[in-house]
């Protein structure tokens, strides 16, 4: 750290004793380390000192032993750095930097190729065609043998769903079928005809006796089946590659499916509570895509949330991550950061920062596998409890990194989804739904067990429930919120509501037990595969390019555009591999230039920089030690109302008593004024060579100053 400040004084010869007044900043007692406080009034040089009392004990008078959980019951076990700090307001602070004339979302490099036009990322379906050469059945295999012709109907208009059957292999025993290989379904429905877009069937072999979300989500499938088709009466489905059956074991079979027809076809079915039927229901579902340049704004915060959080959502991640992103953030009053999620930053980390005070934060983080952040649905909770001090990140509800002695409390005056908060942030880039906060901390159990529901009034937590989004009505000018407490949030930038494809459903699950009628048909078969490609064209979201200009000393944001990145491209397949490159043509460059100028803020003067002891086992007592500090030369600024605050990591360690005492008299010389020359800041020996920090600055003195002193 450094501070360098000129103090100007006049020399004077009398001097005269008086008595002191007294202000008070902290005590032991204090919840706070970022206070207002009043100092006198009128000249400074009326008091012949002015001494900083600055006591210390260990929190409460404890001592902290070196017992695992208990190293911070006293003092911190660790020394830290620990600085008190004056801000006054009507002086400004300067601080030499340097910038880029364009800041661009999402790009890091100094030559932006860009289009206006708009981008789309291809993702490739394959159709497969099934032309037989030869064919000899074998065995048909019932599935079902309900005879009620309006039980069961699918393929309504907008229909996006999963649906997965379990076949008993005792079942298929008792048919006489024996093992082998399955090569076709036949479905026999009646009324209307419907078409089924993407409409997919995977089996896979299983132990289990019933349909579940676990069953769904887990196993090695074999797709066989993949197509866009009309269904009408009796329909033979050609397997494009043939399901082995092992003789004995049961089979789930996965139907995916999106529907465009103004009418259902219907199976005969049946109402048997053996054979139950797990749906997954992505219809009128929607999610949002906020990024690089989209974002969701609440002025308002989350103000019930102090004690304890669970944030949850769906995310997927954009297929250019590990970059800097941000998907929430909450500060407080002083936008200092109380909650926030990077998923991830560039180092491929995932951080959960929550709870501060004086603008330092609780933090937890860990390195996560790529796939877990990018390209696919994956459900993500991070929850504190201040009173125990844990904080948690849970991936698909399994508990991922844990952190403990997470004390701070949470206030959340502002938030951003989608982003960080203030002029210039850090988006997320990618997809969001189902995103909730609650003001209590859930266990992995009921993380695990209701993430792939949707809340309710029914919820049994929902009096905690204080900001959710499900995304599924107009989002272009913000987010209602399906809680009881209307934190709305409004929209900003570019943003896309898209809908969810059927194949990738994760969410909306229900069980019943009305089984269609459908059979398995085993035998011999030769085949061949025909294969079509066909492309469907997914819109990309603009970059947001701030351009900034010079006033005087200032980078001053000048005008901002949304562009589309053009050059090289991906192109995926369904499940998102990338499969090709394609080159977008670009319509013309920005290139990237650094700018001098000087940042401004209200000057921070740094009264004391102090070190905290090492905490184990140390005593200081019950009313601590005091050390007291000759401060009278920074007596032009101690007047008035002021802020103080503490910094730097360490002012949590212990408890803190800080008093001001101004003693009456004729001080040995009059202080004039004092000038700080540079900010209080930290810079690296090359930048400070260079002059790109702490660069010369000239002093102008006043002609009544008879010495100076530079500290």
């Amino acid at each position: 750290m450094k501070s360098l400040f000129f103090v100007l004084f006049c020399s004077i010869t009398s001097v005269i004793f008086g008595q002191s007044t007294t202000v008070n900043a902290l005590n032991y007692n204090s919840t706070t380390r970022d206070t207002l406080i009043e100092f006198p009034i009128g000249d400074h040089n009326q008091y012949k000192k002015i001494i900083m009392h600055y006591s210390m004990r260990c929190k409460d008078g404890l001592v902290s032993p070196g017992i695992a959980g208990q190293t911070n019951i006293g003092c911190g076990e660790w020394d830290y750095s620990c600085n008190t700090n004056i801000v006054d307001s009507t002086q400004v602070d300067s601080l030499k930097r340097v910038g880029p004339d364009h800041v661009i979302s999402g790009f890091e490099g100094t030559l932006y190729e860009f289009t206006t036009q708009p981008i789309y990322t291809t993702v490739r379906q394959t159709i497969r065609d099934v032309e037989y050469n030869t064919s000899n059945l074998i065995s048909i295999i019932d599935v079902g043998e309900g005879t009620q012709g309006d039980l069961y109907d699918i393929g309504l208009d907008g229909d996006v769903k999963t649906h997965l059957f379990l076949v008993n292999g005792a079942d298929i025993q008792s048919q006489g079928v024996t093992a082998g290989e399955i090569g076709r379904m036949r479905w026999d429905v009646f009324g209307n005809s419907s078409q089924f877009d993407n409409l997919r069937i995977s089996m896979r072999s299983t132990s289990a006796d019933a349909v579940s979300a676990t069953e769904l989500f887990s196993g090695d499938w074999t797709e066989v089946y993949q197509n866009n088709i009309e269904i009408k009466g009796g329909v033979f489905l050609n397997f494009y590659q043939n399901f082995i059956w092992d003789g004995s074991s049961n089979i789930l079979i996965q139907m995916n499916y999106e529907s465009s027809s103004d009418s259902p076809v219907r199976f005969y079915g049946d109402l048997d509570s053996d054979k139950e039927v797990l749906t997954v229901n992505g219809s009128n579902d929607k999610y949002v895509t906020c990024g690089p340049s989209g974002n969701f704004i609440s002025e308002e915060g989350i103000p019930d949330v102090s004690d304890e959080i669970t944030v949850s959502f769906w995310s997927f991640g954009d297929h250019k991550l590990p970059v800097n992103t941000t998907i929430f953030e909450g500060v407080d009053d002083a936008n200092r950061r109380q909650a926030n999620v990077h998923l991830p930053w560039s180092n491929g980390q995932v951080y959960w920062d929550c709870g501060g005070n004086g603008g330092n934060y609780d933090r937890i983080n860990m390195v996560v596998n790529p796939d877990d952040f990018k390209n696919k649905w994956t459900h993500w909770a991070f929850t504190k409890n201040v009173s125990t001090g844990i904080m948690n990140i849970y991936l698909n509800g399994e508990l991922l990194v844990t952190g403990s002695e997470k004390s701070n409390p949470i206030d959340i005056k502002r938030f951003s989804l989608g982003s960080s908060s203030g002029s210039s942030p850090t988006y997320w880039q990618g997809s969001l739904d189902d995103f909730q906060v609650w003001n209590k901390e859930f266990s992995q159990e009921e993380i695990k067990s209701r993430m792939r529901s949707r809340v309710d009034a029914s919820h049994p937590d929902y009096s905690n429930l204080m900001m959710y989004f499900d995304f599924d009505g107009d989002v272009s000018n913000g987010l209602v919120d399906k809680s009881s407490y209307n934190n709305n949030m409004t929209a900003n930038g570019q943003l896309i509501q898209r809908d969810w494809r059927s194949h990738q459903l994760v969410k909306n699950i229900s069980i019943g037990n009305k089984m269609p009628n459908f059979f398995l048909l085993k035998g011999n078969y030769q085949y061949d595969v025909v294969e079509t490609q066909v492309d469907n064209l997914i819109e990309n979201l603009p970059s947001r390019v701030d351009r900034y200009v010079l006033e005087g000393t200032d980078r001053v944001l000048d005008e901002t555009f949304y562009y589309y990145t053009a050059g090289e491209q991906p192109i995926f397949d369904e499940d998102y591999n990338q499969i090709g490159t394609e080159v977008i043509a670009g319509e013309d460059f920005i290139f990237i230039q650094d700018m001098n100028y000087f940042s401004k803020s209200p000057l921070v003067y740094e009264l004391m920089s102090f070190v905290t002891p090492y905490g184990i086992n140390l005593d200081l007592g019950i009313e601590g030690k005091t050390w007291s500090f000759d401060v009278t030369e920074f007596g032009p600024i101690l007047k008035g109302n002021k802020r103080i605050f503490m910094n730097r990591g360490g002012q949590w360690q212990e408890d803190m008593d800080i008093r001001f005492e101004f003693v009456e008299g004729t001080p040995v010389r009059d202080v004039v004024n004092i000038t700080q020359l540079w900010p209080v800041t930290s810079s690296g020996y090359q930048d400070i060579l260079n002059n790109n920090r702490f660069e010369p600055r000239e002093v102008n003195i006043n002609n009544d100053t008879k010495s100076t002193e530079m500290k």
